[in-house]
């Protein structure tokens, strides 16, 4: 006779779910306190513009934990300071905004709407996709080519390699 325990029924449902939405379960795996609804949203859109652009959707997902730990409002201002009469001043070097930090010359290069892009996921995440994915030109020289999203100097790319792989390495 066959038995079934409630502990058993919850193993396979989660493995289920596991194969028949793996990005879904890979974002739930790095930030497991996200709404199931969020995170599945966010999974679609991934998995979308991973096939239109080309690219591995847990190497999008990755940068995105990496680069914001996948908060769509993050903004990143970098601040240093100028030397002006005698007196250091503060000043804004850099900002990125959204889930993918898309840097301001991003902003500015691209025409993009900045409000739209810090509270529309699917248009930050289409965005980071389309930069990931202008770096494709570099695959045949170099096998971390993706690195470029986040530094030029190859110093600079292996720490972001080293980071990216932290949860990169955790895909199923």
């Amino acid at each position: 006779m066959f038995s079934c325990t409630l502990a058993n029924a919850k193993i396979r449902k989660k493995v289920s779910t596991e194969k028949k939405y793996p990005v879904y379960s890979f974002i739930l795996k790095l930030k497991p306190k996200m709404s199931r609804k969020l995170a599945w949203r966010y999974s679609r859109s991934f998995r979308r513009y991973s096939k239109r652009y080309g690219l591995d959707p847990y190497l999008l997902v990755s940068i995105a934990m990496q680069e914001s730990g996948i908060i769509l409002d993050k903004v990143r201002v970098v601040t240093g300071y100028i030397y002006l009469d005698e007196k250091y001043i503060p000043m804004e070097i850099e900002t990125d905004f959204c889930m993918m930090q898309i840097h301001y010359r991003n902003v500015e290069k691209m025409n993009l709407d900045l409000s739209k892009l810090q509270s529309n996921y699917d248009y930050c995440i289409a965005t980071g996709a389309r930069i990931l994915a202008s770096f494709k030109r570099f695959s045949k020289s170099d096998v971390n080519w993706w690195s470029r999203y986040n530094a030029r100097s190859p110093h600079k790319r292996r720490i972001y390699e080293s980071l990216i792989n932290r949860y990169y390495g955790l895909r199923p």
